[in-house]
């Protein structure tokens, strides 16, 4: 399919530009808050963005929603993104990341083709390129006037194997039903054998997710002489990662104690398939944490809203730009995103945090907040004194003062037949917070220790 790019919505007639999205997560719930308010706030800073940028394509690289079956909300909510961007005649390529569904989310994807909103289809051991033709003039070749994009949804080992199965295993079998065939009973043998062969030599090629992703990209027929890009929605190896992903990792590697997964793909495998089959861009989804990843060539753009605390630390979001004038020539950058409301961490003493001079600082009240309370002594149902102040504050506040830094351990007290109750306590208080009670404290414990002595008589 070949997408004519009008020359008037680009700075230069050889510039080819996309916005590269991701992990949009509409949809999304974190904690006890639903994040479609700011999630419809973002996304309208984004096509603020667009009109600024006149891209030639927007590329949403998985995740467009948070479920595989999203709120009606969620649906509604890119519904209507993706109307303002098929309004603006711009190309979209969105494909299926691991929590969308693939089917729901290519139902009538050949009808919106015709459109110009191009949806990856079901994984089906094909992925075939789109091309974009831009208004380069070089009468030398006519392809260098394209840019092929390939949309390969989010795929694992037993999703793969399946056509691997097809397309492969035939020959294999073939080979095995002639000698099968030189038997009487050949034709019995060859339908309890063949799904076996099968079975087991897809199982021998296609075995991590490595293989399954270097297996379908050698599948793609790329044109050496035009600018390709993939879109895919996979974890690569080393990469940086945040809590918000749910990505669990298989085990600790003993030797330089980094954490190992197993939907990890091989970085070394994945570049050496990305140059044999000429790719210029890779625009990946998966990962929220914007990073490149050992050349701007391959690139997560991550989430445009924080959706947990260790996102905090890590800059701002943004949106990727990206320029292709021409092959072998790569531009790449960020247009950052503000957020509706910004998610922080906020640490101090209750009296301090709860200082009108302190909140109001930085609209500290209005944002996402998870809160560290520097107390010695724990304070009585501070959520509740905290939300007046904090209506956004994410969940229980953690302590962090003289009792949990120590690394003390409490041992077990001497002579214990030889003293009260008190004593017990007083000894088990010190150590666990590395001071002594007050004489308030003292008394409180004392008087509290006599009414259950009474009761028990």
């Amino acid at each position: 399919m070949i997408k004519k790019i009008p020359d008037g919505s680009r700075k230069t007639v050889a510039e080819m530009k996309f916005i590269h999205l991701s992990d949009l997560h509409l949809g999304k719930k974190i904690k006890q808050y639903s994040m479609l308010e700011d999630q419809e706030y973002i996304l309208k800073q984004i096509l603020k963005i667009i009109d600024d940028e006149k891209p030639d394509a927007i590329i949403i690289a998985g995740d467009i929603y948070d479920k595989s079956v999203p709120p009606a909300e969620a649906v509604q909510l890119f519904d209507d993104f993706i109307f303002q961007l098929a309004k603006k005649k711009l190309n979209v390529f969105a494909i299926a990341g691991n929590h969308d569904s693939p089917e729901r989310l290519s139902f009538g994807s050949r009808i919106m083709d015709t459109s110009g909103i191009h949806f990856s289809k079901t994984y089906n051991g094909k992925v075939e390129a789109i091309s974009l033709e831009d208004d380069l003039k070089d009468d030398s070749d006519d392809d260098k006037k394209f840019v092929d994009i390939f949309m390969l949804p989010f795929v694992n080992p037993a999703i793969v194997r399946r056509f691997y199965l097809q397309e492969e295993a035939p020959e294999e079998t073939e080979k095995e039903n002639e000698k099968e065939n030189e038997s009487e009973n050949a034709a019995e043998t060859e339908v309890k054998t063949e799904p076996e062969t099968e079975k087991t030599e897809a199982e021998k090629k296609i075995k991590t997710y490595t293989d399954a992703v270097i297996y379908a990209i050698s599948k793609m027929k790329t044109n050496p002489k035009r600018r390709n890009i993939l879109v895919a929605h996979q974890n690569l190896q080393s990469a940086v990662h945040c809590d918000s992903e749910n990505i669990s990792a298989s085990h600790i590697n003993s030797e330089d104690n980094t954490v190992e997964y197993e939907d990890a793909v091989d970085i070394e495998r994945f570049k050496e398939i990305l140059d044999e089959k000429g790719f210029d861009y890779v625009a990946l989804g998966h990962l929220h944490t914007s990073q490149n990843f050992r050349s701007d060539k391959i690139r997560y753009s991550g989430t445009p809203l924080k959706y947990s605390l260790s996102e905090v630390n890590k800059g701002q979001k943004s949106v990727t730009v990206v320029d292709i004038p021409v092959k072998g020539k790569l531009l790449v950058r960020t247009v950052p995103l503000v957020p509706k409301y910004d998610m922080v961490e906020i640490k101090g003493t209750f009296a301090q945090i709860t200082s009108k001079s302190f909140y109001e600082k930085e609209n500290l009240w209005e944002k996402y907040v998870y809160i560290t309370l520097t107390d010695d002594d724990m304070i009585l149902d501070a959520m509740g004194k905290l939300r007046p102040i904090y209506p956004r504050i994410m969940e229980l506040p953690k302590y962090e003062n003289t009792r949990t830094n120590s690394n003390a351990v409490i041992s077990e007290a001497p002579d214990l037949d030889r003293k009260t109750p008190f004593d017990i306590f007083s000894c088990f208080f010190t150590e666990q917070n590395g001071y002594d009670m007050s004489d308030e404290q003292a008394d409180y414990m004392k008087n509290l220790i006599k009414e259950i002595w009474e009761e028990e008589k």
